[in-house]
Order: C-alpha cells, then structure tokens, then sequence
C-alpha cells in the first residue's frame, strides 16, 4: 500500500514537472534585465549579465576597456633647438607617463623693408618662434621739409608750416604776435583869441586910434609932443598934428570872449603799423 501511494505521488509531480516545462517552452518574447556587472577599467574589459523576465534565458555581454583618459601638462617648453618634456596623467585612474617634446625647429622669415623719413629699414631673416636670426639696420632717411611762413602782426598770431617733400607730413608752428611798439608824442596846438566887434563911443585920435578917456588920449598925445621919445629929440611938425588933435566918434571896438591860449595834446602810436592808441 505504501509503495502504491509514493508511486501515485512521484506520478504527480512528473506530471507537473512535464505541465511546468510545457509552460515554458511556448514561444515568447525575451525581456531581459541586468543582473550583474562588473564595470571596465582604462585596460581592462568588464562584463554584463541579462536574464529573461519569463524564462530563464541569459546572456552576458562584454563592456569595453574603457581607455586612459590623459590630461597633458608641459613640464618643460620645447624650443626651435631643444626638446621639451610633458606629463600625462589619467583622469580615471591615476595612471602617469612623461614624454618627450620634439624641438620645433626654426620658422625662419625674410625680413625687407624700406626706410622711410622716420623709421629705419631692415633686411635680413629673423626666426618667428624664438627670434633667432639677423637684421640688419637701415637708418631712417629723415624728413625733407618745405617751410612757408604767415608772418605775425602787432596783434594776431603768425604761423610757421613745415611740409616733407618725400612722405607728406608736416607740422605748424605758431608765430605769436609781437605786440605794438609805442612811442609817445606830443604837440602843442595855440588857439587864437576869441571875441567880436561891437561899437563904442570914444574919443578918436586923427591917427585913428580910439579911446576910451580923454586922459588916455592926452597920454597919447603928450608921448608924441615929447621930443625925447624920438631919435634926434625932433619930430616932424605933421606928425605933432596928427596926434595933438582928437574927435568924438563911434568906433568898432574888439572885445575879447577867450583869451588865446596854448594846449599840450600827447598820444601814443605803434612804431610798427602805424595804430594810434585810443
């Protein structure tokens, strides 16, 4: 009885095992997952593993080595005639190695130019790396200048204009003005007297001198009378008459409004153009 029933249980579970594989065989689509890893290294490949959502298919697939990733830093500078050195160092692993830097070797350039009025010439082959070579110097030519002149006056400004005659430039200069050169002066100008006619009673001489009194008439008179004023104390009888006599008359008599007089006029003028001073 006992051999019976482990027969009919072991008959069972063969029937579920075939029911279970039967399942699994159907056809389907994978769905893989990862589930394991083992990441690459700069010199190393790593590896992953998918199995199957509904099955138990797997596979495992290669990841690449993944490469030093190396950061250059120049330790010593190549030059046109010696080697340098750089340091390489890998950023993911710390990996290092130093390697050398050719020299660079000469770029040589021809060097030709000209002088001009104010910058020397070369010639010659200069290196354009380390500036190895040879120039040689042409000395500037110097400006070939032309001058024109506007000459200053007593009270604007002159100038002085320089043109080269080989590039062009040229420069000005100002020429101040030289300011007046006074001298002073001075003139005396008379002025007449100044008056007018008016018509006076008086007492007239026969000479035909006026006056006013008689007293200044017989003065008059007595000076003629008077022998001693005339040379040789003797007058002729006729001139005696003509001075012993007098009338009454009107007479036009000059009366004086402004006695003549002189006045100093001084002022300045510019020895050079002429200008009077105000």
């Amino acid at each position: 009885m006992k051999k019976f029933i482990l027969v009919l249980i072991n008959s069972i579970l063969v029937v579920m095992l075939f029911m279970l594989s039967g399942c699994r065989m159907e056809p389907h689509d994978h769905r893989y997952k990862e589930i394991s890893r083992i990441d690459p290294t700069c010199e190393t490949d790593g590896e992953a593993e998918f199995e199957c959502y509904e099955c138990d298919s797997t596979y495992t697939e290669t990841l690449p080595a993944t490469g030093h990733d190396y950061k250059e830093t120049i330790k010593i500078k190549a030059t046109c005639e010696t080697a340098g050195k750089k340091e390489l160092k890998c950023k993911n692993c710390g990996d290092s190695h130093t390697e050398t830097i050719p020299a660079i070797a000469h770029n040589y350039k021809e060097v030709d130019t000209e002088p001009t009025c104010d910058k020397d010439g070369e010639k010659g082959k200069i290196c354009e790396n380390c500036g190895d070579g040879h120039i040689e110097v042409t000395p500037a030519l110097g400006h070939n200048y032309t001058v024109s002149v506007t000459a200053a006056t007593c009270e604007t400004n002159g100038s002085r204009t320089y043109e080269c005659l080989t590039c062009g430039s040229g420069y000005a200069e100002t020429i101040y003005a030289t300011g007046h050169s006074w001298v002073s002066v001075s003139n005396t100008i008379h002025h007449d007297e100044e008056g007018h006619y008016e018509p006076r009673e008086m007492i007239v001489c026969l000479c035909g001198e006026g006056f006013d009194t008689f007293d200044d008439f017989l003065e008059h008179s007595l000076w003629y009378i008077d022998p001693s004023n005339f040379e040789g104390g003797t007058i002729p009888e006729s001139e005696i008459d003509r001075h012993g006599s007098y009338e009454k008359a009107t007479k036009d008599v000059w009366v004086v409004d402004k006695e003549a007089y002189d006045e100093t006029e001084t002022y300045s003028y510019c020895s050079v153009c002429g200008k009077v001073s105000e």
